[in-house]
């Protein structure tokens, strides 16, 4: 087994982020979502909860907006003369 000495480690976690890490209260060099979505500090944790947010927003939005076209759909599928 080859000796790995501390400056190899923190090489390796600038380059990738550790994808087992679920939950920590650390800010600096966080991984969200993609592997390539670091946090370098405050301000890009602000803004990166904030596209969190917005993400979550536009996807619910999207839902809502496909039940009310089945909804259109089907009241307009009921309205057709049966055979």
């Amino acid at each position: 087994m080859l000796p790995v000495s501390s400056s190899s480690v923190e090489e390796r976690r600038g380059a990738d982020s550790d994808p087992q890490m679920l939950f920590t209260w650390s800010t600096q060099d966080l991984c969200i979502v993609f592997r390539w979505w670091h946090i370098s500090g405050y301000p890009t944790l602000i803004i990166s909860l904030l596209a969190i947010v917005a993400l979550g927003a536009a996807y619910e939005a999207l839902r809502s907006v496909s039940r009310r076209y089945e909804t259109f759909v089907n009241k307009r599928q009921d309205e057709l003369p049966s055979e």
